[in-house]
């Protein structure tokens, strides 16, 4: 477990010492979850992991999202890593790329917060706007794991009507959706929104 933001940051500079040393291609991950939560303050509890929601790449343009596959030199650096820190080989964890081909909430990319660890690393920490969305959505979803978790870190959030509100108009476009009506009127209501949830 990754107890709080310095921990966090301490595995992502050593996996970019390890890049180096392998003379890895740069990357650049987008990073969500209870990880992102710590380094931006908004939640302090220990994480298992560090969700990559997507690869990121700076352009004239803006910040271009593409689906997170790690390279084999990349996933060797963090197999390393994992080694010589006694960590699951899945502490860097592309699992939340699924949600890229169902629709990442709109503008998320100019929200993103970039962070350099070295000339091969770049870590683009996910928006709280958008962070709220996730988890939302996360905490909705009756068929995920670890709910709880999702339900506290949307407390310790203390999201406006605004922001839940932009959360749950993106859910809307979600496959899912129908299956997760009922239970997203029910957190709402939890949450003290009876208002947002009589739309839903």
């Amino acid at each position: 477990m990754l107890s709080n933001a310095e921990q966090v940051k301490r595995l992502l500079r050593a996996l970019s010492e390890k890049m180096e040393s392998h003379r890895c291609r740069p990357v650049g991950l987008v990073v969500c979850g209870g990880a992102a939560m710590n380094v931006a303050g908004l939640v302090e509890r220990p994480t298992r992991d560090i969700d990559v929601l997507a690869t990121a790449e700076d352009r004239l343009g803006g910040t271009e999202l593409r689906p997170a596959e790690l390279p084999d030199d990349l996933r060797e650096c963090v197999r390393q890593v994992a080694q010589e820190f006694g960590l699951p080989a899945g502490w860097l964890n592309p699992g939340r790329r699924e949600l890229f081909g169902k629709g990442l909430p709109e503008g998320i990319s100019t929200r993103l917060q970039r962070e350099d660890f070295g000339p091969r690393l770049r870590i683009y920490w996910t928006g709280r706007e958008d962070l709220i969305s996730l988890k939302l959505l996360a905490a909705a979803d009756e068929r995920a794991d670890r709910t709880e978790v999702h339900m506290q870190d949307l407390a310790a959030m203390r999201p406006s009507f605004e922001e839940l509100d932009k959360a749950v108009d993106w859910i809307r476009n979600h496959e899912a959706f129908e299956e997760m009506k009922p239970s997203l009127k029910r957190l709402l209501i939890h949450m003290g929104h009876e208002d947002l949830a009589y739309y839903v």
